[in-house]
């Protein structure tokens, strides 16, 4: 993402675990949060509030999956070509 007309930029990452729930669905929870703008980056626990949820995958075939989350979220993943390095 980027602020103030695209002078910082910045970045979030979520980091978790899933558990298979069913064939289409995995539980997942959130551990922790990494947070960057511009040159900073700070790593934030989530263990405290433990954010939990579900993806229900709705396609899927050798290079696409599809997803919808609990909360109405959308997840796309492409699986490409595999890197050496």
């Amino acid at each position: 993402f980027e602020l103030l007309g695209g002078a910082v930029k910045g970045s979030l990452n979520l980091w978790g675990t899933c558990a298979r729930a069913s064939s289409t669905r995995l539980d997942v929870e959130f551990t922790d949060a990494v947070l960057t703008l511009g040159g900073w980056k700070g790593t934030l626990s989530l263990s405290a509030v433990r954010p939990q949820g579900w993806v229900e995958t709705t396609f899927l075939d050798g290079d696409l999956r599809l997803g919808r989350g609990d909360k109405g979220s959308i997840f796309v993943a492409y699986r490409g070509a595999e890197r050496d390095g």
